[in-house]
């Protein structure tokens, strides 16, 4: 079962705290129930992503550099999930890129290439996390992205629509979900074109004698919002007028002659949140309150006295960033939303500047980076990338994401715009509030029962998932173990056992790079399972819908081709190779209690007799035509294991002794023996006996045909960005060309308060004006982003 959103696993607190004495939840910690209250909430908190690009624009065969955040709902880095997942998706839903990240305090970089193969267009990328899954996917990070294969013929350009109007849609939003008559309500609206920008018009209000009620026009993208008292008994109809002059009519059905209708108020100190209750007997009878801000939610209850209830909220209980009030009635059921967004104290920020405004080729930059209102280091990510004619999707800052766009549904214009000087926690950003804020929660959507995840949080490492059933997959086969590994020179199967319906989990730790997966059953036990393995990526859906159509003009020819040729450049003299990753070679059983070398023996021609005379603590037999091994248990009592101990090579589990009796033994070069009981997860083997080849790949030993081998990544290893430093003597750096447009990037840069932090890089010979881009979070949990620029002279 997915979940529909963050806010039902808080109707159960609000469920709870109302048969406790007292109003606010926080109060009550002293007692079971609302340390219940508290675990639950806190069991349940979801995660924010967030991820920094690069740059906004590619060339195919360019690397994608980034930077991913995962935090709580306070904004401070989670350490809840260790591995983030990346995506690249275009235009027809599905996934060109995906990627598995190492997350570590909530952060986490990589660097993925960009297949030569994908044609020009816009692709849009979403991170996110296993636990994210089971929430609704409007809370994923999402930015647009521009490809660009100058291998392949420019996207025709769209075609032109027939000529005539193209109506745009208008939606009307009452604060808390439902207008009233007989009252004043505030009536937000949001009007879109057919390319999802905002409409400017003028409108009104028509009553259905044809009088005008009321006029309103957007304040800005379209959105606005107006104060109206409908009279009862009366229907209304919209009528707009757009730049055109084009005129439109749509049906202004938003009032209710039942339900609850919400006016927030604020002063300095408080909000005040007056519900009136229309057409219902709720004389006397108690409304609820509900002050969500993760985990210290608040919940107050108050009488109606004369069909209304008024409820004062302390700015100071407020999170800074979207609050969200649910109002309930006497029976617990949600009837109104509200969202308010606050900004507490002086903003915090950041800044970067260079040394100077034009710079020559291959000259050194310095650039300067300072914080205010911060009270502790800024860990940050810089990107340092060319501009030209070419488009340039707009990415979102950091501070933008984590406070605005990941708390709404939907897409916000432009986003940044309400973080812009005045209009920041100004009358535009409640506007916002209002017209994607209301839910419309469903009674069958309260939460009855204890919930049940179905996706668990990778709290140590990439979990992975499937099914063992039948051969015809028609039947689960429950209680069979599962083994999965990969040859190698670190010797770590990883085992699951499948439940009753056939699922199964295992964790894979510690789980880097593209490798070959070999999954089996123990087939002593039962040689007709198959398994099957989950993909660990969210369902694609049809994000495509939230994608404009790449648009390249001819007079960008140019540009295209110098960056094609500046692409091609920088691969051949400048390829970004993976770092050298510490090598680990010490098994999953640690020290085993024997080890031998073959190579410290005489060589004899079959593993049977090479096992009979140098390796003394495994016992061969051969019975019926089949050869069996025992491990030869040595302690106070020297004895024999009466059960087959789990078998190796390279790593890769073994259920058949003749399939090891039969490999090549020069291929062997060691052999080791854990001669004791060994608990592997839920399982328990009568020890092990692991053979390791020399060239830790198997060396052509055959892996049972029914086993699955699948082709599956870890997360990404972790490269070094390189650029040249020309204070050094390089060998031919001035016969070399050097045109990179990515001048420079690091993810993670620490920035102190009150320290004066300086990055030092050079130049490129590609000419022209460039940008800085800062993302950061602070360990409190404060994010915030600069941007500057610079030209290096032609």
């Amino acid at each position: 079962m997915k979940l529909p959103g963050y806010i039902p696993f808080l109707i159960i607190a609000v469920i709870l705290a109302v048969a406790i004495p007292g109003e606010a939840l926080c109060q009550q910690a002293a007692s079971p129930v609302a340390e219940s209250i508290s675990r639950r909430i806190g069991d349940y908190q979801p995660e924010k992503a967030y991820v920094h690009l690069d740059r906004p624009t590619y060339m195919v065969g360019e690397t994608l550099w980034f930077k991913m955040w995962v935090t709580d709902e306070n904004l401070v880095p989670a350490d809840l999930s260790r591995i983030g997942y990346l995506e690249v998706i275009g235009s027809e839903n599905q996934a060109v890129i995906q990627a598995k990240v190492a997350l570590e305090n909530g952060r986490g970089s990589g660097a993925v290439p960009i297949p030569t193969d994908l044609p020009s267009g816009n692709y849009l990328l979403r991170g996110y996390t296993a636990w994210m899954k089971n929430f609704s996917d409007d809370h994923f990070f999402e930015t647009t992205l521009c490809l660009i294969n100058p291998f392949s013929p420019l996207p025709a350009p769209a075609p032109d629509k027939a000529a005539g109007p193209s109506a745009p849609d208008l939606q009307f939003f009452p604060e808390g979900g439902s207008a009233l008559p007989g009252i004043e309500n505030k009536i937000a609206f949001k009007a879109q074109g057919p390319d999802g920008k905002g409409v400017n018009f003028t409108g009104k209000l028509i009553d259905q004698e044809g009088h005008a009620a009321v006029a309103f026009k957007p304040l800005v993208h379209g959105i606005g919002h107006f104060l109206f008292n409908p009279e009862k008994g009366r229907t209304y109809q919209a009528e707009i007028t757009d730049e055109k002059g084009d005129r439109y009519t749509f049906p202004f059905d938003v009032i209710r002659q039942e339900g609850y209708a919400v006016r927030l108020t604020e002063n300095d100190g408080e909000l005040k949140i007056d519900v009136s209750s229309g057409g219902l007997n709720a004389a006397g009878r108690l409304l609820h309150l509900l002050h969500y801000n993760g985990s210290k939610s608040t919940a107050f209850q108050s009488p109606t006295e004369g069909g209304k209830a008024r409820f004062s909220l302390p700015k100071s209980k407020l999170k800074p960033g979207v609050n969200v009030l649910v109002v309930f009635d006497h029976d617990l059921k949600p009837v109104a939303e509200r969202l308010y967004f606050h900004i507490s104290g002086a903003g915090a920020s950041a800044a970067a500047s260079a040394n100077k405004a034009v710079f020559n080729k291959r000259e050194k930059i310095s650039l300067s980076f300072s914080t205010a209102h911060l009270s502790d280091t800024l860990e940050a990510s810089v990107s340092v990338f060319l501009t030209d004619s070419l488009p340039q999707a707009t990415q979102p800052d950091i501070d933008v994401h984590l406070l605005l766009t990941s708390e709404l549904r939907g897409v916000v214009e432009n986003p940044g715009y309400y973080f812009a000087g005045k209009n920041a926690a100004g009358e535009a950003l409640d506007n916002l509030m209002l017209t994607h804020g209301w839910r419309r929660y469903k009674t069958e959507q309260l939460p009855g029962r204890e919930l049940n995840p179905e996706y668990l949080p990778e709290i140590n490492g990439h979990i992975i998932t499937g099914k063992v059933t039948s051969a015809d997959m028609s039947l689960p086969l429950g209680f069979r173990p599962v083994f999965a590994a990969a040859p190698s020179i670190k010797i770590e199967p990883w085992v699951g056992m499948s439940d009753d319906k056939g699922r199964f989990i295992m964790e894979a730790r510690d789980f880097k790079g593209a490798r070959e997966l070999v999954f089996q059953t123990n087939y002593r036990m039962d040689s007709t399972c198959r398994i099957s393995v989950d993909s660990p990526f969210a369902p694609v859906g049809n994000p495509a819908s939230k994608l404009i159509p790449l648009v390249l003009e001819s007079g960008m020819q140019n540009d295209i081709l110098k960056r094609s040729i500046n692409m091609q450049t920088v691969n051949s003299y400048f390829p970004q190779k993976p770092a050298a990753p510490p090598v680990d070679s010490i098994p999953f059983y640690g020290k085993p209690d024997f080890r031998y070398y073959l190579d410290d023996y005489t060589r004899f021609p079959t593993m049977e007799e090479i096992l009979s005379e140098y390796v003394p603590a495994v016992n061969i037999r051969l019975r019926k035509g089949r050869y069996y091994t025992r491990v030869i248990e040595t302690g106070v009592h020297t004895q024999l294991f009466t059960e087959e101990p789990l078998l190796l090579m390279d790593g890769i589990p073994v259920f058949d002794t003749d399939r090891i009796i039969h490999f090549d033994p020069l291929k062997v070069q060691r052999t080791d023996v854990v001669n004791r009981m060994y608990y592997l997860g839920p399982l328990a083997f009568p020890g092990i006996v692991s053979y390791s080849t020399y060239t830790h790949d198997l060396a052509g030993f055959e892996v049972d045909p029914r086993a699955l081998i699948l082709a599956y990544d870890g997360t990404l290893a972790q490269r070094d960005f390189y650029a040249p430093a020309y204070d050094k003597a390089l060998k031919n750096s001035r016969r070399l060309p050097d045109l990179r447009n990515l001048m420079y990037w690091s993810p993670s840069v620490s920035i102190v308060p009150g320290k004066e932090t300086v990055l030092d890089f050079y130049t490129s010979d590609q000419p022209g004006s460039y940008k800085i881009v800062v993302q950061g979070l602070s360990a409190n949990g404060v994010p915030v982003s600069a941007a500057s620029q610079f030209r290096v002279a032609d």
